[in-house]
């Protein structure tokens, strides 16, 4: 007996550490936090495969093994501009918007009926599938739930419209909740179900009817997350609010921070010809000419510092101080001891690495309510300038007051502390998880049984309107007391008159 249980055992360490995981993002931008994340299951000796729509070069760079849906199909999705034209307030007036929407209703009935991919997957027998749930969430789910495999979600952002609302996350967390007046409070919720109402509209339901005909039976979005067996989300408890969430989804905010390695020596050997240290650079979106040369302009003045500047392609600009890279790791440049201030477009992964390092952030942002530059300046952590507000006078003051004011630098050195003080850390968590799965081949915890509440037990409208009723009768009750009474003393009194 007990040897058939070290077996058991020995048999169950085997299959975590030779399984095979498919991941699948269509947002190029998304990619990076995918890939830190098969690099983290390939230390664990895990085989890693990608599902794309595209052969990028940037698989190849991470050698991994790339499964491509229709190469001839043109279909290039960056999610900050969806998140631009689309995702914020889905205007439909816009062109853009809707041949997005278009393209990603007719990519999505393309991958369900390719059936060559599909056996090809198939045939690798893969042991988990992991989904970006950034729009794509219930198409590459419907052709995950043919492979009979456990299949996992992330949400690359912190909890929000669509996704929150189909996992019953509340959109307003709780200082904004109680800091809103009533009719504030309403005024969201009606925002919100107008939002999802156009959703629902114009994405949902149109691929919802292309899985429906593909799978030839009707199904609905809740019946499709419930296939999620986990949920996981790049949310940071120190950068973002908390929210009520349900109990099968698990925060991995951090968890692509890790120590620095040395930097690569020619970028090293050319910050060391400036005194005052490294400025590291990462936008996420393309500048205009104009704020490119704002920016450009206010580098040559810190000719003091050395600009390392991360971006897609080199610049052209010949300035002595400025050293524009396509490819490094931004964990070692903001690891490094030289690096003074952060300037970036302030997402969550991006966000939580200078906190880690313990580097102050000057947040360049399109939205001036971004919830995380928001955080970052109340958290006296950096600063914020909406792209709109972008001048050469206001970017010089925040850089300087960056630099100069060493409050800044405590403040983020604090959150590090407080951040790196945990029982485990985000990485170990994720591995732990997917494992775990693995190993178990089903969920890891009971899917809530809330999801399968209808709304009236969700959101407790049987109790609400029974407590209406028995309100309104005692009411009417102590109205009509009242009335008897009052008729009672009037007569009273006519009969003393008389």
């Amino acid at each position: 007996m007990f040897c058939k249980s070290i077996l058991a055992f020995l048999s169950i360490l085997c299959v975590a550490n030779s399984s095979k995981i498919l991941f699948m993002s269509l947002f190029r931008t998304h990619w990076h936090l995918f890939f830190d994340l098969g690099h983290l299951l390939e230390e664990k000796q895990h085989e890693i495969y990608f599902l794309s729509y595209q052969n990028d070069s940037a698989f190849q760079k991470q050698n991994f093994s790339v499964y491509v849906v229709r190469p001839d199909l043109n279909l290039s999705l960056d999610s900050r501009e969806f998140n631009e034209y689309v995702y914020q307030d889905l205007n439909l007036e816009n062109a853009n918007t809707m041949t997005t929407l278009n393209a990603l209703a007719d990519w999505c009935s393309i991958f369900l009926n390719d059936s060559t991919l599909f056996n090809q997957v198939q045939t690798q027998q893969f042991d988990i599938f992991i989904t970006d749930l950034f729009v794509n969430d219930i198409c590459s789910i419907a052709w995950a739930k043919k492979l009979a495999i456990p299949i996992i979600g992330i949400w690359p952002l912190s909890l929000s419209l669509p996704i929150s609302y189909h996992l019953d996350v509340p959109t307003m967390n709780a200082i904004e909740y109680s800091s809103s007046t009533f009719f504030q409070r309403v005024g969201r919720i009606v925002q919100d179900y107008s939002l999802m109402k156009k959703w629902n509209a114009n994405y949902y339901q149109p691929v919802l009817s292309v899985i429906n005909k593909y799978y030839k039976e009707s199904t609905n979005i809740n019946a499709l997350h419930e296939e999620l067996v986990l949920i996981m989300t790049n949310e940071n408890p120190i950068l973002e609010l908390d929210k009520p969430a349900l109990s099968n989804i698990v925060s991995l905010g951090g968890f692509h921070c890790k120590s620095p390695n040395p930097i690569p020596k020619h970028v090293d050997d050319v910050s060391k010809r400036f005194r005052s240290g490294i400025i590291f650079v990462s936008l996420d979106f393309e500048l205009s000419k104009m704020h490119k040369e704002v920016l450009m302009k206010t580098f040559f003045t810190l000719s003091s510092y050395a600009i390392i500047w991360q971006q897609r392609e080199k610049m052209d600009e010949n300035i002595p101080n400025i050293l524009t890279l396509t490819n490094i790791n931004q964990q070692d440049i903001l690891g490094n001891p030289r690096t003074r201030l952060f300037v970036s477009s302030c997402d969550s992964h991006e966000t939580t690495s200078a906190i880690f390092h313990s580097v102050p952030i000057l947040c360049i942002t399109k939205n001036p309510q971004n919830t995380i530059g928001v955080q970052v300046v109340d958290r006296k952590i950096g600063l914020q300038i909406p792209i709109d507000h972008l001048t050469r006078n206001s970017f010089i003051q925040n850089m300087n007051k960056l630099l100069t004011d060493k409050s800044y630098y405590q403040s983020v050195r604090q959150l590090s502390l407080i951040f790196r003080d945990q029982p485990e850390i985000p990485s170990d968590r994720f591995i732990f998880w997917i494992e775990r799965i693995i190993r178990l081949k089903s969920a890891p915890l009971q899917v809530p049984k809330i999801r399968m509440y209808s709304s009236l037990y969700h959101y407790i409208l049987d109790v609400i309107i029974l407590i209406v009723i028995f309100s309104m009768v005692v009411i009417g009750v102590v109205i009509l007391i009242s009335f008897i009474v009052a008729k009672l003393l009037r007569s009273k009194s006519k009969g003393k008159v008389e």
